[in-house]
């Protein structure tokens, strides 16, 4: 059954491509990003710095939370966060900064409280496989971070203050100066909190969370430079420390755990356009380094460097847009237990294609990749999009990813499993679009199958050891919607709304009790609903946000309840000033995403914002 749903889905784009010629899709300038070029079919959501400035002082899982149908897991407000999308693992979500990948090879994982909000200028949120055009990771999706010199002519700059419940803080400021060939932009910002709430523990008794105090602070730095009369060269330096105590949740006794991260990243991309041909000569360099210390284990450092070098060509023919890349990668770790330092050498060549018809828009992806010289999975991607009458779209994908071993899974001592295969994933997609007067509504379907799932499983002897034990099939339904209306006297309303239903299972448990059972932390429903009012200079926000039930073991006996949260933001915008008040969890709801791991209640923050 499951292999004729995926020979359904895959006819899906053929048949879109035999649709009319006689309206026009919305056009893609060919220097643009790849993922909004020769992703035709899939979904994404694009967060502009308008949205981005209404988190001022919080976390990027906040705004996943509030703005996306997102499989979110995080620990506590100082804890781990990791974001997983349509039923896979937080390692099958890349990451990538200015388009590079900035998820760490040692875990495949980006620690998604670290990015700073005030370092970046758009977040983009891509659904579904796309290894074909980003490499490892790409398999239930992407998560796109993008930092930019200013646009502006002239020279302008902005300062923002904000403070909050549990002894939070922020600040952040920035320049910016743009004027005929040149600009250049530079930003700081810095934040903490004590993240220090009343829960009930144990037994229903109060008490206040300890050891969960953080900060974090940086800098950003972007340049721009037109070179002669095609060119441009764009640099971008990134630099973040941070320090956390972690928290020790509800069912463990008090500990002084505490993790310091650091990192140093670089990019810098020259590109030369010329009549129909792009050219793009793209680098990167990080430093990175992860400090963990706790009473029961000593201190363990790891540091890591990654290099990548990429060189891309595009050229247009009319309505098709030809793309070839080259890609290369060096990754070199050493953690305190380790004999020896980790490196791994990567490179891969891709191809893509993409026709815009008037009524029809279509792209393929191929892709080919080596690690330490062994050729990984083949990759490939094929989508679609088809306008039928005024209001409906049709769109459908299909891809193939995978996602390599981690170091961690690799070469962890003595229970390290460096025969592990990378891990294969299958996506399709089909999607309905209604686009209306003041209607915007989307629903998909979509299949994700995963083989070779590494595992951390316990052995004969009791220890855990990483293995491809696990073939998952995630499968489900997303809705979103959006209506809105203008009144008189500058009145606007606006309701948005979406929904996921999401089925993952083993298809090879080998245990009876295991076959058919959700799996752990993945919510079959989730969803949210924002009611936004503008009046004049004002702006306010009722946000209504849901998840189900979370099993936390295998067998489905164990799980964390579900929640229903609202959160109230209101906004005073003038000219160049701006304040801004936040009521998150209005209602005081106790509740964990994570088992024991208990969650803020209310708490207010606010913000003021100047630009000049």
């Amino acid at each position: 059954m499951l292999r004729c749903l995926f020979t359904l889905l895959s006819c899906l784009p053929g048949l879109v491509l035999c649709g009319q010629d006689s309206l026009v899709l919305r056009p893609v300038e060919i220097s643009a990003p790849r993922e909004q070029v020769f992703a035709v079919g899939q979904f994404s959501q694009q967060f502009d710095s308008t949205t981005l400035s209404r988190y001022q002082g919080n976390q990027l899982p906040l705004l996943l939370a509030q703005e996306a149908s997102t499989g979110l897991k995080q620990y506590s407000p100082a804890g781990l966060s990791t974001l997983a999308l349509r039923g896979s693992a937080a390692q099958h979500t890349a990451v990538l900064w200015n388009g590079f990948p900035v998820q760490s090879p040692m875990n495949g994982l980006l620690e998604l409280s670290l990015p700073a909000f005030a370092a970046l200028d758009a977040i983009h949120l891509q659904y579904g496989g796309s290894a074909a055009l980003y490499g490892s990771g790409a398999v239930g999706g992407a998560l796109h971070l993008y930092s930019r010199a200013g646009t502006q002519e002239g020279f302008h700059g902005h300062l923002g203050l904000g403070g909050g419940s549990f002894r939070a803080s922020n600040a952040e400021g920035g320049l910016s100066w743009r004027r005929g060939k040149s600009a250049l932009s530079v930003r700081g910002f810095f934040q903490q909190a004590a993240n220090d709430f009343v829960f009930r523990g144990n037994f229903g008794v109060k008490q206040r969370m300890p050891n969960a105090a953080m900060w974090l602070g940086g800098g950003m730095l972007n340049a721009e430079r037109r070179t002669g009369k095609f060119g441009t060269l764009q640099i971008a330096l990134w630099h973040q420390q941070s320090a956390r105590q972690i928290p020790p949740g509800r069912a463990a006794e008090t500990d002084s755990a505490r993790q310091a991260d650091r990192f140093w990243r670089l990019s810098a991309v020259w590109t030369r356009r010329r009549g129909p041909v792009v050219l793009k000569m793209r680098a990167f360099g990080s430093r990175e380094s992860l400090d963990y210390e706790s009473l029961s284990t000593p201190l363990a450092e790891s540091r890591l460097q990654n290099a990548i070098a990429e060189t891309e060509a595009s050229y247009r023919l009319g309505r098709q847009v030809f793309h070839l890349g080259l890609h290369t990668q060096y990754n070199h770790a050493t953690y305190t237990d380790w004999q020896e330092a980790r490196t791994r050498g990567r490179a891969a060549l891709w191809a893509a294609w993409r026709r815009s018809g008037r009524r029809a828009a279509y792209s393929f992806a191929l892709r080919q990749e080596w690690a330490d010289g062994a050729a990984q999975p083949f990759t490939g991607s094929g989508g679609a999009e088809w306008q039928l009458g005024k209001h409906w779209r049709v769109r459908s994908t299909l891809a193939r990813s995978f996602s390599l071993p981690g170091f961690n899974d690799l070469y962890w001592p003595v229970l390290g499993n460096p025969n592990l295969r990378p891990e294969r994933g299958l996506n399709a997609e089909l999607g309905l679009q209604y686009l209306a007067g003041n209607w915007d509504m989307q629903l998909a379907h979509f299949q994700i199958l995963i083989q070779d799932w590494i595992q951390w499983r316990p052995g004969a002897d009791g220890q855990w050891r990483p293995l491809n034990l696990l073939e998952g099939w995630s499968r489900g339904l997303e809705w979103r919607g959006q209506w809105h209306k203008k009144f008189g006297g500058g009145v606007q309303l606006r309701v948005q709304a979406q929904y996921a239903y999401t089925r993952a299972s083993d298809l090879k448990a080998s245990n009876e009790a295991l076959k058919g059972k959700q799996l752990i932390y993945v919510p079959e429903h989730q969803g949210s609903i924002q009611e936004i009012l503008f009046f004049k200079n004002w702006e306010c926000r009722l946000i209504q946000r849901m998840s189900g039930k979370r099993y936390s073991s295998a067998d489905n006996l164990s799980s964390v309840a579900a929640f229903g949260l609202a959160d109230l933001y209101a906004a005073w915008h003038k000219k160049t000033f701006s304040a801004n008040l936040s009521l998150q969890n209005l209602f005081n709801r106790q509740y964990e995403i994570v088992a024991f791991q208990p969650m803020p209640g209310i708490q207010l923050q606010a913000g003021l914002n100047w630009r000049f």
